[in-house]
């Protein structure tokens, strides 16, 4: 049995049935051009129009950071620092330099008894300790002070506090109908008017 449809009609229906697809994936194209602002707590924007797609990436990416901030390496508690003048961004010397002597054990006579006349001295070999170099110790390191891991740590903490809102914000646009899939079904039945 041969069906009555007339080629205009099987012809939208096959476009209908092909480019529904296409129209959703562009729908979800204009919705996710949804941006919004990234404040701070303090009411500063540090980022505007941040599309949505970029804050989801961003809010994973900041917590990975935060994990690496935490393992920073720190300077040790028991020596105090200071900048380092060599010009090295993050660079620091102990203020208190290791003073280090180097001794070596030589043995060297003792006299025990003078020479006299009738008698020859009484010797012994002992041994002493000799100081043959004295050495100055100067820590260096390029770790982290507590206190900029501390800071760091709470700067990427108000940055993801900061973030969340701002995609939850993007995520509550409305979806959008770029009225794409209406115009291209009637552009393209006009020839069958």
């Amino acid at each position: 049995m041969h069906s009555r449809a007339s080629v205009a009609t099987r012809v939208e229906h096959v476009w209908k049935a092909n480019s529904g697809l296409a129209f959703v994936l562009l729908q979800r194209s204009l919705t996710n051009q949804a941006k919004a602002d990234i404040v701070l707590a303090d009411g500063k924007a540090l980022v505007s129009n941040v599309p949505v797609d970029e804050l989801l990436g961003l809010e994973s990416r900041l917590e990975e950071l935060r994990k690496i901030f935490h393992v920073l390496p720190t300077n040790r508690a028991d020596t105090k620092y200071a900048p380092s003048d060599d010009g090295r961004k993050g660079s620091w010397t102990a203020i208190d330099a290791d003073i280090i002597t180097k001794t070596e054990r030589t043995k060297e006579p003792f006299i025990k008894a003078p020479a006299t006349d009738k008698h020859p001295a009484q010797v012994d070999v002992v041994e002493v300790d000799v100081v043959i170099g004295i050495f100055t110790n100067i820590k260096l390191s390029g770790a982290a002070t507590t206190q900029q891991k501390a800071h760091a740590i709470e700067l990427i903490d108000d940055l993801i506090a900061a973030t969340t809102p701002a995609r939850m914000r993007a995520d509550t646009a409305d979806v959008l109908d770029g009225g794409v899939g209406t115009a291209i079904t009637a552009y393209l039945m006009q020839a069958f008017k």
